[in-house]
């Protein structure tokens, strides 16, 4: 992989998270220009401000009354945008037109038409550039588009695609393809000379040739004082900017600590590559000689940040494992080669590698299960080391892992595992998917989000310029960026089907902000990846949230499950995605004294484990608490016990969390979770929403039939819970109150 697409993945980050985050407010259409009898119909363009970052003003013609810009305003034909230093517009013309237009920039509209013919529609807009720097992104394929973009030296051609054109006094303008340009465009030089740009190619006024100009590419700071005649500088940078080295320095001056980088190491080639939110990259040819290239799974990456300075690690299992480190200067940049830190001892493959503060963690897999553990640091000069198990999550995990500092988490991707509710039909990423949220110094799940709720599927507007993905086999890296203007975003490598063919490396980029609750699908960018890639690494600088503090024990455990596995601790949130309660499920089967039996009864599917689950959460063990509460309920002899009828309150048996219990009262684990209610807060952020159709689901007479019927995103649905705010067991309330006015059998109602 190397890194001019490195960062195609990391600066698409920016460019299509700005236009996606910030949509422009509604404007209703122009009125139509009445057409000629003779010729196509013609009618003006929308034209929507999108963003404006810093002051930019508007003047109406040449003379005309000037405004101040702001997002959601309009533009008309003949007006023009006048940006100041530290000011960026963008703006649509129409649905499929974008352009961006930088600080110290003159751009005049001179055109903004949409002509239809015979059933063939072209939208067709005329730019002036007397001065500055302006990007497009033309992506309609539907519609025929026709831009032409003038400076005062040469003419743009574009059809559609992407990159941009400066314009600067002294300088030759220049005219290059964007980060994601898949098309061809054409510019025309005064003197009849023209050049053809596909892919990143670059060319100007001064060398049209775009050979010449890869041989010697340079970078002019448009109406810039301090900028360089054009032989007097050679920028060896294959540097192409998203955003501009001015709103970069000030963004990385501000979050210092948060992911802006990239990371990741070339199999196929060995060479190591760094890409950035704002478009840089670079290549690093190193030694390799000490790596066990092409190892595949058994091969992650991440950052180690300390007091020396940033490691990039590798780990390498298998054979054995080992971990390596490749020493980074102050620019991110390798000294030397990886260098053995220490081997490890473990039960199965090692494999993914994140970092929390100075803790680095790894997935171990058997083949069967999956755990993570943690890769402990050598000290006093011992280097042959064990694993230490932190986490068991009842489910497969994939290769990827990556830390987030400033939330002291690791994010980790797995398979839900089958226990008779539906997983969610199957998005891009593939059957059963789960991201986790993951502390593994408490044993905390903090958040998750699956295809339970419909969340792994393309966004509208979805990048596939690079690849359409449709079905994902393996994730082999994970890392988070951190998108100006748009916020935490979660990267990650693939083996995927890619328009058509499976196992292919890929990539894609998921917005992981929204509350889970809105069903708003997640994946805006897919794509393929020049070589395979074992792990990204991107986690930041600084010092990592501390762990939350958990509520204690204060119901039995269950002995029969495992006991890592036990101690789960789990949000509310993480119960709303489904993933809890099936990994939950799987446990009780798994050690039921009969699992098809019990995988069948209608107790597992009633809402009395969601109950226990959500009234033992934030709890320390919560889910050993929660699975004994719920064995305690059952009747003598059901298939869902345990071997042990005594180990689950049933007597007077022993109490795991100390002492000596009699038998657990249901009826109060019932009582506590009627009395919960919910405020208004729970229904803005969608907590309450997610909760009851979880619990409907779960003892749902179709649990599948009723999540694709609509009625869980419905007005009904939404009625109950608002017209139960504030009382107790308002969840409660709010599922049967929403069930009473369901037809009769509708197969969201109760399973007989």
């Amino acid at each position: 992989m190397n890194a001019s697409k490195l960062a195609v993945v990391a600066g698409t980050v920016l460019s299509f998270g700005t236009a996606y985050a910030q949509e422009p407010a509604t404007v209703a259409p122009a009125a139509a220009t009445p057409a000629a009898a003779t010729g196509p119909a013609v009618m003006p363009q929308v034209i929507t401000v999108v963003a404006v970052s810093g002051k930019a003003a508007a003047r109406a013609g040449s003379g005309g009354a000037t405004r101040q810009l702001k997002a959601g305003d309009t533009l008309n034909e003949n007006d023009q945008v006048i940006t100041p230093t530290k000011s960026v517009v963008q703006i649509r013309v129409g649905d499929a037109q974008v352009f961006t237009i930088d600080q110290l920039s003159r751009v005049i509209i001179r055109e903004a038409i949409a002509k239809g013919m015979g059933g063939v529609e072209k939208d067709t807009t005329a730019l002036e550039v007397p001065y500055g720097r302006v990007k497009f992104d033309i992506t309609s394929t539907a519609i025929a588009n026709e831009v032409q973009i003038a400076a005062p030296d040469a003419t743009l051609a574009v059809k559609g695609t992407t990159g941009g054109i400066e314009v600067a006094a002294g300088q030759p303008t220049q005219a290059y393809g964007g980060v994601m340009n898949t098309g061809v465009f054409e510019v025309r030089y005064a003197g009849r000379t023209r050049a053809t740009v596909t892919r990143r190619d670059r060319t100007d006024s001064k060398r049209p040739d775009v050979a010449m100009n890869e041989r010697a590419r340079r970078y002019v700071e448009a109406q810039d004082a301090r900028a360089r005649e054009g032989d007097e500088s050679d920028l060896a940078q294959e540097y192409e900017q998203l955003v501009f080295s001015l709103f970069e320095n000030l963004i990385r001056e501000v979050g210092q600590d948060q992911p802006f980088d990239l990371f990741a190491f070339d199999e196929s080639t060995g060479e190591f590559a760094r890409g950035d939110v704002f478009g840089g990259d670079e290549t690093f040819v190193i030694d390799v000689s000490n790596l066990n290239l092409n190892n595949g799974p058994g091969t992650g990456a991440a950052l180690l940040h300390n007091g020396s300075g940033t490691t990039l690690l590798r780990v390498e299992s298998g054979n054995g494992t080992r971990l390596l480190g490749l020493q980074l200067d102050s620019q991110n940049r390798p000294v030397g080669r990886f260098e053995e830190i220490a081997t490890y001892s473990a039960d199965g493959l090692i494999t993914g590698l994140g970092t929390i503060g100075n803790q680095i963690f790894a997935v171990e897999d058997n083949g069967q299960t999956s755990r993570i553990v943690e890769l402990p640091l050598p000290e006093g000069g011992q280097t042959s080391l064990s694993v230490v198990s932190t986490m068991n999550l009842n489910m497969r995990l994939d290769s990827g892992l990556a830390g987030v500092t400033a939330d002291g988490l690791l994010v980790a991707f797995g398979r839900m595992p089958q226990t008779g509710l539906s997983n969610g039909d199957p998005g891009i990423l593939g059957a059963d998917a789960a991201i986790l949220f993951l502390d593994p110094r408490n044993n905390y799940l903090a958040a998750a989000v699956s295809d339970v709720n419909g969340l792994f599927q393309l966004a509208p507007g979805t990048d596939v310029s690079e690849g359409t993905i449709t079905d994902t086999q393996r994730v082999t890296g994970i890392s988070t960026l951190l998108a100006p203007f748009f916020g935490q975003l979660v990267v990650l490598a693939t083996r995927s089907t890619i328009d058509g063919v499976p196992n292919t490396a890929g990539f894609m980029i998921l917005d992981l902000s929204p509350d889970p609750s809105s069903n708003r699908p997640l994946v805006f960018a897919t794509g393929s990846l020049d070589s395979p890639v074992e792990g990204f690494a991107g986690e930041a600088r600084g010092t990592p949230a501390a762990p939350m503090t958990l509520l204690p024990i204060v119901l039995p455990l269950d002995p029969s499950i495992d006991p890592l596995f036990g101690d789960l601790a789990f949000s509310l949130q993480a119960i709303g995605s489904g993933v809890v309660e099936r990994i939950a499920r799987a446990a009780i089967i798994d050690t039921a004294r009969d699992g098809s039996a019990c995988r069948n009864s209608s107790e597992l599917g009633s809402e009395a484990l969601l109950a226990a689950l959500v009234v033992l959460r934030d709890r320390r063990a919560g889910m050993s608490q929660a699975i004994a509460a719920f064995r305690a309920a059952l009747p003598e002899a059901h298939p869902c016990l345990g071997p042990d009828p005594f180990a689950f309150g049933r007597g007077s048996g022993p109490n795991p969390a100390g002492g000596v219990m009699g038998p657990l009262d249901p009826a109060a684990l019932a009582r506590q979770f009627a009395t919960m209610r919910y405020e208004g807060a729970q229904v803005s952020n969608g907590q309450a929403r997610s909760i009851a159709a979880s619990m409907i689901i779960a003892s749902a007479a179709n649990p599948a039939a009723c999540q694709a019927s609509g009625e869980l995103t419905g007005p009904r649905l939404n009625d109950a819970i608002a017209g139960n705010v504030g009382q107790p067991g308002g969840v409660l309330q709010a599922v049967h109150g929403f069930r009473n006015t369901l037809p009769p059998n509708h197969p969201c109602r109760t399973r007989p």
